[in-house]
């Protein structure tokens, strides 16, 4: 019955990790859209007025347009482009060419977003709580429940009867020492050495 349950609550908390890192997964890839968006929407309302943009995400965008002799770009374009960290489109029309570097998810940004957001990195933080809690919970119960079993196993071997059967004997012996002193003790000796010897084999 036990085991039944541990693993009822083993899988209630998969699914709900599951759930979990999808929900706040997709709260970061929402956040992290609407950040471009604001980002594509201050380069429209800059050209061609402006020929460095300043991007308000600058971190997740970088572009430069090209028109004949004129060079439009974001302020982070004078910089070096890892380009391992960015994915990369380039449209050219005529003399008109466009490059657009958005930088690929990565798992520090993910770490980042659930930093900056107490709800999602909470929850998470608090399943993992529970998983190391009851991970250390379940191992502990399956040692219990190991050590009952070896008891059980050690009684079965070496039963009751045969104990108090040798202690009796013993006992028996102990009560004729005055009339055979010397055979008693010996025969005494060779029973405790025999019932130690048995219990310590099995």
């Amino acid at each position: 019955m036990k085991r039944l349950i541990f693993l009822g609550i083993w899988l209630f908390l998969v699914f709900f990790t599951i759930a979990s890192f999808y929900v706040s997964y997709s709260a970061f890839i929402t956040e992290r859209d609407r950040k471009i968006a604001e980002n594509m929407a201050t380069i429209f309302m800059a050209l061609p007025e402006k020929k460095v943009v300043l991007l308000p995400h600058s971190e997740l965008m970088v572009f430069k347009v090209i028109k004949g002799k004129e060079m439009y770009m974001s302020a982070n374009a004078i910089k070096p482009i890892d380009f391992s960290k960015f994915e990369v489109t380039v449209k050219k029309i005529g003399d008109l060419s466009v490059e657009v570097y958005v930088k690929r998810a990565s798992v520090d940004d993910f770490l980042i977003f659930l930093a900056a957001n107490p709800i999602f990195g909470g929850m998470l933080s608090f399943i993992f709580i529970i998983y190391i809690s009851f991970f250390y919970l379940t191992i502990s119960e399956f040692r219990e429940v190991r050590v009952i079993k070896q008891a059980r196993q050690f009684s079965d071997r070496f039963s009751k009867e045969e104990i108090l059967k040798s202690l009796k004997a013993i006992k028996v012996l102990l009560h004729t020492e005055k009339i055979l002193k010397e055979e008693s003790i010996n025969k005494a000796r060779t029973l405790l050495d025999e019932t130690i010897e048995r219990l310590e084999n099995k």
